[in-house]
């Protein structure tokens, strides 16, 4: 039986993604969350997990401070930091979420900043000391000091899952994506290749070297994590073969792409074809 983890990103960001999530929770597929303390919405946050127990929360560190970002797109331009600094700024965070009484499934961040080699093996550090899994993915974000490639689309849904009807795949991904690939994500064999081939797919999805050498840091620290990555909803990925798994979505309101993904995530065909192919959805802390 495959197991996949279905993470929403983003949860106490605004009330308007805080009120997608725990829709995407109570009407899908989604059984985690990662929270982010610094944010607007984050006390608006704990009180909807108050009343869904069953939404497991992990916490989404916020080092927006610490890095140049690139907008839009989100990409990693540059670092401002030592370590120390990152160090104290996630026991900041870390103290935040466990004092407002909310229990801690793993660690991921924003902007998958935990994956920069500078940042890695202090949240190692802190996973290893909480016994806490962490996310891990070969996404490793390049320090990018070119024009990012546009738009809107870094995030948004290149496709959609395979149980969707195939005759409204193309009016959906004609809102969801500007790049001029309609014709080939109708073929099966060819959609899955969307985030590498698609002009504005996120260019820090390069698989390298650097990714066995993470993993076997990892393993060498007695560190838990999902060994399969799934970046997002796109044609197929839940097809892909892997035994455990994380899927990152980003369900919200107020936000055409996020709302794209939360209605992906309450589906009803997608949840009675993880049913059929018998894939277990699961939390962290069923790891």
């Amino acid at each position: 039986m495959k197991q996949l983890i279905v993470n929403a990103d983003d949860l106490g960001y605004t009330k308007e993604i805080n009120k997608g999530i725990m829709d995407a929770h109570k009407n899908g597929v989604v059984k985690s969350a990662t929270v982010l303390v610094n944010r607007e919405a984050f006390d608006d946050a704990v009180s909807l997990l108050a009343d869904n127990p069953g939404l497991s929360t992990g916490l989404h560190i916020d080092l927006d401070s610490f890095l140049e970002i690139k907008r839009p797109g989100g990409f990693i331009t540059g670092l401002k930091f030592d370590a120390l600094q990152i160090s104290d700024e996630i026991i900041r965070q870390l103290d935040k979420f466990l004092n407002a009484g909310l229990e801690l499934s793993h660690l991921d961040s924003h902007h998958h900043a935990h994956l920069l080699p500078e940042i890695l093996p202090i949240v190692i550090a802190k996973a290893k000391e909480l016994n806490v899994p962490i996310r891990f993915a070969p996404v490793i974000p390049e320090i990018r000091n070119r024009e990012s490639t546009s738009a809107v689309n870094s995030r948004v849904i290149a496709g959609i899952p395979r149980p969707l009807r195939e005759r409204n795949l193309r009016s959906k991904m004609e809102r969801g994506c500007s790049c001029s690939v309609i014709p080939e994500c109708l073929n099966r064999e060819s959609a899955v290749k969307i985030q590498t081939n698609c002009e504005t797919a996120d260019p820090r999805l390069q698989i390298s070297g650097m990714t066995d050498k993470m993993r076997n840091f990892l393993d060498s620290n007695n560190i838990k994590y999902p060994p399969h990555f799934i970046n997002g909803w796109y044609w197929g990925n839940i097809d892909e073969e892997f035994e455990t798994a994380e899927l990152i979505t980003h369900p919200g309101y107020g936000q055409e792409w996020r709302e794209k993904e939360l209605a992906v995530c309450c589906d009803s065909n997608l949840k009675a074809y993880l049913e059929e192919k018998n894939i277990q959805l699961i939390s962290f802390d069923q790891l």
